[in-house]
């Protein structure tokens, strides 16, 4: 796990249940058992508990030192650095490991690309890359973004200590530029206004939000990926799960920009119909009426009253 600069991790800890999925559980599924594991951010050993305890030989790296004096109790071996300030490659250079984990890591760091390279330099022909990133296109934030708010939290989407962000397809293309492929994905979703970004008032209404909630990744509050090597059959897989996901999106992208021309229609429609009695209301036939309308109508009630 990542954590803050200021080295407390406490805020990050999150207890690994494999009853109950989240973020953790589905990288440990990636991770299989009885591999070596090298633990990008291990902070005091949550998830090396729960890798230790399906046979992983794991080596951790942690920013925090009093976080990686503990994790140190779990680990095989926990090594103390900032990925932003030593090269992976410098601080391991004899070994090699079938799996990089990165738990929400690489939105943490200010060169993600360069870090997660180095850890494929490390890794063996057929191991493998596990990340877990935060969606910056969740729906919340995406709400509060059209009311103009963007306010850092102490963690969630917006944690004050993010340097970088992704959504489904940026993974996609970061992945690509590291050698790597997305071989299969998982999403954390969230209900809509459950999370610490939601907007505070209601101004952009409901239509909007159901507008929003038809792109399919719109409720994923966290993606993770299992990135392999790219060959032709590791491009194979991406390419098609890509295309899969895209066709998805582009459909509810359509139907958002048909349901937004339909209004549009609407909306000019009645704004033609307005200005067309406008125009008959200041016609000199309508300003001819007049007297005779008010002589008609005067004459109405008087015949009423008597």
């Amino acid at each position: 796990m990542a954590r803050d600069r200021s080295g407390s991790a406490a805020k990050y800890h999150l207890e690994v249940d494999e009853r109950r999925p989240n973020s953790h559980t589905m990288a440990l599924d990636f991770t299989g058992h009885g591999r070596r594991v090298l633990e990008l951010g291990c902070a005091a050993g949550h998830v090396t508990t729960a890798l230790k305890a399906r046979g992983h030989t794991v080596v951790g790296v942690e920013i925090d030192p009093v976080s990686a004096a503990t994790a140190r109790t779990i680990a095989d071996e926990v090594i103390t650095a900032d990925l932003d300030r030593e090269p992976l490659t410098s601080l391991i250079t004899d070994r090699r490991f079938d799996v990089v984990l990165m738990g929400d890591v690489l939105e943490h760091l200010r060169d993600p690309l360069t870090v997660l390279t180095e850890a494929v330099t490390l890794l063996e022909p057929d191991g493998i890359a596990v990340v877990s990133i935060p969606n910056v296109a969740y729906v919340d934030l995406r709400l509060a973004l059209l009311e103009g708010e963007w306010n850092y939290q102490s963690d969630g989407l917006l944690d004050d200590t993010h340097l970088r962000f992704f959504t489904r397809r940026s993974l996609f293309r970061f992945a690509a530029d590291a050698g790597l492929t997305v071989t299969e994905l998982r999403r954390v979703v969230k209900a809509p206004g459950t999370s610490n970004v939601a907007p505070r008032t209601t101004a952009i209404g409901t239509d909007l939000r159901d507008l929003v909630l038809l792109d399919p990744n719109a409720t994923t509050y966290v993606f993770v990926a299992r990135l392999e090597r790219r060959t032709p059959e590791t491009e194979a897989v991406c390419r098609s799960l890509d295309e899969a996901l895209s066709k998805d999106e582009d459909a509810a992208a359509a139907m958002i920009v048909d349901i937004i021309e339909a209004r549009r229609r609407e909306y000019h429609s009645l704004l033609d119909s307005r200005r067309e009695l406008i125009a008959l209301q200041n016609s000199k036939l309508m300003r001819w009426s007049q007297l005779p309308r008010r002589i008609y109508r005067r004459l109405r009630r008087l015949l009423r009253l008597g």
